[in-house]
């Protein structure tokens, strides 16, 4: 029988990000878990794994889980459940909780896996930092000293599987403008997923504009980081990916918590910031290309920043809050 569950958030406005964390630390997790999602995706499990799709999710239900499959142990990454029903669940079984804003939740273990200090004694039971950033740990790329030498530049945009506003046909428009301006073969790739409320003038971008490549629903974006010499997308799973492998990045905030974690990122010096709009983008594009020093300074602070080493760091923080020494590993 399972003794742990993962609780997350899948539904396709989300974006992936959440079971991209979960995943990434269930890779250290020897036993079978059980799964606890809102929207089915198929062939992401590991094939032992038993997965429990509900649109809502209630306390009820979860308490059935619970109860059906031996569970001691929850790991819980979804806005959809607030502070209040995490407690309720923490009353009967151990939780740690993956969060993208800062607070302390009562009787759970608090995983805060962005670039701040906390004071412990204040926010016990909280562990927040960007070490402990759940990340798929991949193969780093060769850093390129002088992009504006090179005869092609690969550009990726990657701003969610949902990007609801639009940000990518936005980047899109940038590097068509990028192209008219440098002396450079430009060759871009979009990834988004197929319920991107945009798709279709993206589909009408790439359709006019040789330049472009789409990728539809492609889950393994991981595979092609070494491929690019420059990147634009939104705070996620996937921009730490990103600066951990070393592909010099562009960060666009996207929602109210990205706007809210940009300050912590403009301190650590690790990307380029843009707002939202063509001529920021642009000009952002511009300078990492041309500005060498500058570029190759954040790429290093970067990879300094993060280890690959999250996922295993939650995964003890578990073992330890093991206290009952139920075999869950």
């Amino acid at each position: 029988m399972a003794n742990i569950a993962f609780i997350v958030s899948t539904n396709k406005k989300r974006g992936q990000g959440h079971l991209a964390r979960c995943l990434n630390i269930r890779t250290f997790i020897k036993k079978k878990v059980v799964w606890f999602i809102d929207y089915d995706i198929a062939g992401l499990f590991p094939k032992n794994d038993l997965v429990i799709k509900s649109k809502k999710i209630s306390l009820e239900k979860i308490l059935n889980i619970i109860s059906n499959h031996s569970i001691s142990f929850i790991v819980i990454d979804s806005y959809d459940i607030n502070n209040k029903l995490k407690t309720e669940i923490s009353n009967k079984v151990k939780v740690i909780t993956i969060e993208d804003r800062l607070f302390k939740i009562y009787g759970c273990k608090v995983i805060y896996p962005h670039p701040v200090s906390i004071n412990k004694k204040k926010l016990d039971n909280v562990y927040a930092g960007i070490r402990y950033a759940p990340i798929n740990i991949i193969k780093k790329k060769k850093i390129e000293k002088y992009l504006f030498k090179k005869k092609e530049i690969n550009i990726l945009i990657s701003m969610g599987f949902y990007d609801s506003k639009g940000y990518s046909v936005i980047a899109m428009k940038a590097v068509l403008n990028l192209i008219k301006i440098v002396k450079i073969k430009i060759n871009c790739e979009v990834f988004i997923g197929n319920s991107c409320p945009q798709l279709k003038n993206i589909k009408k971008l790439i359709k006019e504009n040789s330049c472009f490549k789409l990728h539809l629903d492609n889950r393994n974006i991981k595979d092609y980081y070494p491929n690019f010499d420059l990147a634009l997308g939104a705070i996620g799973v996937s921009f730490l990916e990103r600066i951990y492998v070393g592909v010099p990045s562009i960060i666009i905030p996207q929602n109210k918590i990205q706007r809210e974690l940009i300050r912590y990122w403009k301190e650590k010096d690790v990307a380029f910031l843009s707002d939202n709009n063509i001529y920021s983008m642009l000009n952002s594009m511009i300078n990492l290309i041309v500005c060498d020093n500058i570029r190759l300074k954040k790429v290093k602070n970067g990879q300094a920043l993060l280890d690959g080493l999250g996922a295993k760091r939650i995964v003890k923080i578990i073992k330890e809050h093991n206290e009952d020494k139920i075999p869950i590993f």
